[in-house]
């Protein structure tokens, strides 16, 4: 319920959330705008993005532990799309692998870390090939 942009936050006016809310995100660059809706109902609008960034759109969002969601960039139908403009998904210029589409939770990351099995004669920041 707070947007961030450039090191500060921004209070967003659209109630409580609560479980299987939709969250979605419109990023207009051609009109220098992003829109953000819960439950396809428009939330809020800015152009500040733009004021600082001209390319190399990243999505994020920041949780509390826990707490998780799912991001779809078009890979499955929207649940609620944009019907008044049109527009593209990230989906329709890249695709990732099954894999690379999960994000674990924290505690999952902490987890797999400490079951990871390192060889003593590999380098401790690559890991991935022998030193």
């Amino acid at each position: 319920r707070i947007g961030w942009h450039n090191a500060k936050s921004t209070a967003v006016p659209s109630g409580r959330w609560v479980a299987g809310d939709t969250f979605g995100s419109l990023l207009q660059i051609d009109n220098a705008k992003v829109t953000f809706y819960l439950n396809g109902r428009l939330v809020a609008s800015t152009a500040l993005v733009f004021k600082t960034t001209s390319s190399e759109y990243y999505a994020g969002a920041s949780f509390m532990s826990f707490q998780q969601c799912r991001f779809n960039f078009g890979s499955r139908p929207f649940s609620f799309p944009p019907t008044d403009v049109e527009f593209k998904c990230f989906n329709d210029h890249a695709t990732l692998t099954e894999r690379d589409r999960v994000v674990l939770p924290r505690h999952l990351q902490l987890e797999a870390l400490r079951n990871m099995s390192i060889r003593e004669d590999s380098c401790t920041i690559c890991f991935d090939s022998k030193a």
